[in-house]
């Protein structure tokens, strides 16, 4: 009678002790057996050949370099956006290309001019003279054969650059090269030297896989060619084993998307290995690998 009396987290607290007593455990033995167990098996596990480890997918950024010195007039987009392939990026301003276009055709006017002056100033004879002077033919004809190509190879070369400028004036509008996620782009005003990237694209898919595991990690276990399969790969395509191209020569902090608990930082050596063919991965996805030693057939 006094038994059903007592409290009920009392009876609970006993009924589990009476349990303990038969598996002849506490619960601090319980979790150190099972601790152990854990780290057996995952030793067995490296022993068998397998390495695991975290990674993420990545792609490089896209560039788009601008085919002239200008500044930026109009942005069509803005960090973060979702752009296609042509999708319009930035707009540069026609000044400086329309300055350069006018300065060639003031140089094709004097260089024609100049032909035609020459052409109805200079008698044979002058030509001929001058000729003479430079230890050349006196054949007049020939003389003015010379004179006649000098001026149309100035005027050939002065329009050849001018038709490549024409063609710049076209590009004034960048557009996008490659689909995904806008990274960064110009600001309106900003003075773009040519090459200079004026946008950069984030791709939606990535182009390889990098891991980072820890420097004390045996060599053999991730140098070039070894396999390396994803865990819980979605697709068959994803089943099949990647390989390793190459690995870094220090530790570097991994991406944000991999952290440790508490949100601390990991850092490890990175491991870059090819993509299986025809598996298509986000880019920035976090994976978990399986480093095997067996070669890729």
């Amino acid at each position: 009678m006094a038994l059903n009396n007592r409290p009920l987290k009392a009876r609970l607290i006993r009924s589990s002790d009476a349990f303990f007593d038969i598996l002849g455990m506490r619960p601090l033995g319980i979790f150190v057996f099972a601790g152990s167990a854990l780290l057996c098996l995952h030793v067995i596990g490296l022993s068998a050949g397998a390495t695991r480890a975290d990674a993420v997918a990545v792609a490089g950024l896209v560039n788009h370099p601008s085919l002239v010195s200008s500044f930026t007039t109009q942005v069509f987009v803005k960090p973060g956006d979702r752009v296609e392939i042509g999708a319009p990026l930035v707009e540069l301003s026609s000044h400086f290309i329309n300055q350069q276009i006018q300065r060639i055709d003031l140089e094709l006017d004097l260089v024609i001019n100049e032909s035609k002056l020459r052409s109805a100033q200079q008698s044979e004879d002058q030509l001929r003279l001058m000729a003479i002077s430079r230890g050349e033919s006196s054949n007049g004809s020939a003389v003015d054969r010379l004179s006649k190509a000098h001026f149309e190879k100035q005027i050939a070369v002065l329009q050849y650059r001018k038709i490549g400028l024409i063609r710049k004036q076209g590009a004034l509008v960048v557009t996008a090269s490659s689909s995904g996620i806008v990274a960064e782009v110009k600001g309106v005003g900003a003075s773009i030297a040519e090459g200079a990237s004026v946008a950069s694209i984030m791709p939606p898919f990535a182009e390889e896989i990098v891991a980072y595991v820890s420097p004390t990690i045996d060599p053999s276990r991730i140098k070039t060619g070894v396999a390396v399969y994803l865990l819980n790969a979605s697709t068959s395509h994803c089943q099949a084993p990647g390989r390793v191209r190459n690995r870094g020569a220090r530790v570097e902090t991994a991406p944000k998307q991999l952290t440790q608990m508490m949100g601390l930082a990991i850092h490890g050596m990175p491991v870059h290995i090819a993509i299986p063919r025809d598996c298509r991965l986000i880019n920035g996805q976090v994976l978990a690998l399986n480093f095997r030693n067996e070669p890729v057939l």
